[in-house]
């Protein structure tokens, strides 16, 4: 059977979170990319032969943005294509820069319906998520995470805020949306 869309992830990836405001990000490249696009809209608004908003160029379809919202379930070698060329979020990591690499799991069944429950809870459900699934930290000395816990002790996540306040919530959210039941558009018709 055909799948409607392939998933531009890939199944077997780990999930791999790098906070937006990482400095390994290119921040320079990622923004000439955005004016050199908002560029070409305009000109394309310009232009006669185009009608109306057809052939717009949609920003948020860039490969970082795709990836900063989870949309490739944070794999940082997903393919997209954006302008014609196939990217992935890991080429808009600078060269030679190591980025804070949290890596994830996703949630079993039992795990997933735990987080559900606490959803009306405030940030607890994000923060459940985060205590199940964050595997390891690569790339941050200061923070000491036992990579053979198979869940995050209150010391752990006190790290975790005392590096960046909203950084669990974060990784929380991320935990969540890479273990979500598959999309339609990743599904066999």
């Amino acid at each position: 059977m055909a799948l409607k869309r392939p998933p531009n992830h890939r199944v077997n990836a780990t999930p791999v979170l790098i906070i937006n405001d990482d400095p390994a990000w290119d921040q320079e490249r990622i923004a000439k990319d955005v004016a050199e696009a908002t560029a070409e809209n305009e000109r394309r608004k310009e232009d006669e032969e185009t009608p109306g908003d057809a052939d717009q160029i949609d920003i948020g379809e860039h490969p970082y943005f795709r990836y900063q919202r989870g949309e490739t379930r944070f794999d940082l070698d997903a393919q997209t294509p954006w302008r014609g060329t196939p990217l992935s979020a890991s080429d808009y990591l600078l060269p030679g820069e190591e980025a804070t690499r949290f890596v994830l799991r996703r949630l079993r069944w039992n795990d997933y319906h735990r987080v559900l429950s606490l959803a009306g809870q405030g940030n607890e459900a994000k923060l459940c998520a985060c205590r199940i699934g964050l595997v390891r930290v690569e790339g941050c000395p200061d923070l000491r995470i036992d990579k053979d816990a198979t869940y995050r002790s209150d010391d752990e996540m006190q790290q975790l805020h005392d590096l960046e306040p909203r950084l669990a919530l974060l990784i929380g959210s991320a935990v969540w949306e890479a273990s979500q039941p598959l999309r339609e558009s990743e599904k066999k018709r």
